[in-house]
């Protein structure tokens, strides 16, 4: 907990409020649930890391950060249901499953992707980002045509584990694997998705070596998005 009161009084003039289609509520009160947040990050590396040790499918690597984003909107203060690997209509596409999707009812908030990198990661950058653009600019378009129930403009985050070893901290005569990323997420911020996330892992620690305040900032930004298309009011 201690951790994450840190996190946000070195960012307070950042996160005092949040402010979405021209409203401005505080954003404290949304993650007052976040008490066990701290430890819950290293829980979902050590199932990250086990899970593949263990040859499990693939779509279960990510089962833990996935609890951490639903336990953390379950706790706010808005009615809503959680879909996981759920399929949404498409728009260049007949569908695409989405690995968690927030409803308020029947109206589209929030579509989550979860992905991860171990090994061959320069050689597999430009198919994850073209994947990451080609996937937000698809719902973009299904929402923004009617393909299924929505807001104005659902919010989208996307999540990424990277690991982090020799290959993708050194860059030579070019950038790094992970200074790739971590420029292409900014810009991928800026008209596509609403948040992303990324976190480096090391399979040696089984720990996170970056990437909690990352996790936060993304968790925060989702829950005040989903408070606030719900019209809960802001605590006096």
């Amino acid at each position: 907990m201690m951790n994450t009161l840190r996190f946000l009084k070195n960012n307070l003039k950042k996160y005092s409020s949040m402010i979405y289609g021209g409203m401005q509520r505080p954003v404290l009160s949304t993650v007052l649930w976040m008490k066990s947040f701290d430890s819950d990050p290293s829980k979902a590396i050590e199932h990250f890391w086990e899970n593949r040790r263990s040859g499990v499918r693939r779509a279960k690597h990510m089962d833990g950060f996935s609890s951490i984003i639903s336990n953390a909107v379950e706790h706010s203060r808005a009615n809503v249901s959680i879909k996981k690997n759920y399929k949404l209509d498409g728009y260049y596409r007949p569908n695409k499953t989405w690995d968690l999707v927030v409803f308020s009812e029947e109206k589209l908030l929030a579509a989550i992707e979860y992905k991860s990198q171990v090994g061959s990661a320069r050689k597999n950058f430009n198919n994850r980002i073209e994947e990451a653009l080609g996937n937000a600019l698809d719902l973009r378009m299904a929402s923004s045509t009617k393909k299924f129930y929505s807001c104005k403009s659902p919010w989208l985050g996307y999540l990424f584990v990277l690991e982090d070893c020799k290959e993708t901290r050194t860059g030579l005569d070019r950038p790094s694997v992970q200074t790739n990323y971590a420029e292409s997420f900014i810009k991928m911020e800026q008209n596509l998705y609403n948040s992303t996330c990324l976190i480096l892992t090391s399979p040696e620690k089984d720990g996170m070596v970056d990437g909690e305040d990352s996790l936060r900032r993304f968790i925060i930004d989702l829950v005040s998005f989903i408070e606030n298309e719900c019209g809960v009011d802001a605590p006096p």
